[in-house]
């Protein structure tokens, strides 16, 4: 590589990354980590109890029993819940039937509490207290809405 050459190429590399660190940060990209599930195959199955919703910002899952936003939370190690007691009173735990089996991108964890926790791509799946069909609490602290999917 010339000299003349080496600058051009030291550019495009720092072009190219702080692009990759924008589309991180706009959710363009799948994030890692404990980061909320981007993207989804909705193709797959997925559990009895949860609904697939097309809305205006793409597809989305809800709990079927009251079309109930789900959320998932960045505090939660992959596989596990860490919300419990006073938390689990307002970030209610989508509990997995007696029956229920995985299916899809769909998991179940076992609770500190002993019960069988619907999880998303390893991710714990929750429901708020005050949620409606209408409204959602949105973002609050760790807990996210689960995205839209295209």
């Amino acid at each position: 590589m010339s000299h003349a050459a080496a600058p051009v190429s030291w550019i495009y590399g720092t072009i190219g990354a702080m692009c990759l660190a924008l589309a991180e940060a706009s959710g363009a990209a799948e994030p890692h980590g404990n980061s909320i599930p981007r993207t989804a195959n909705i193709n797959l199955p997925y559990p009895g109890q949860i609904d697939l919703e097309q809305e205006s910002g793409g597809w989305t899952y809800r709990l079927n029993q009251n079309e109930l936003p789900l959320y998932m939370s960045t505090a939660d190690p992959a596989g596990k819940s860490s919300c419990t007691d006073a938390c689990a009173k307002k970030w209610l735990p989508v509990i997995a039937e007696a029956s229920a089996k995985p299916i899809g991108d769909w998991t179940i964890i076992v609770r500190a509490d002993g019960q069988r926790q619907w999880a998303f791509k390893d991710h714990a799946v929750y429901t708020h207290v005050n949620d409606s069909s209408e409204h959602a609490t949105g973002v609050s602290g760790s807990f996210h809405l689960m995205p839209h999917f295209h």
